[in-house]
């Protein structure tokens, strides 16, 4: 698979205009849905950084 950056672009302008389109109710449930997303991404690191490792001693 190539990387083509007219293709990124493309993509990105139409999901701006996708985007534009949307009533702001349902860009406040997709927003709520990726804040969401990343608490449980930030409990999830919390959690894998106070978790004891082998070397730690007993």
């Amino acid at each position: 698979m190539k990387f083509s950056m007219d293709e990124a672009l493309r993509i990105k302008r139409a999901s701006r205009v996708a985007m534009t389109a949307t009533p702001i109710a349902e860009k406040l449930r997709i927003l709520e849905r990726l804040r969401e997303r990343d608490r449980a991404i930030r409990r999830a690191v919390i959690a894998l950084e106070q978790r004891p490792t082998r070397d730690a001693p007993a």
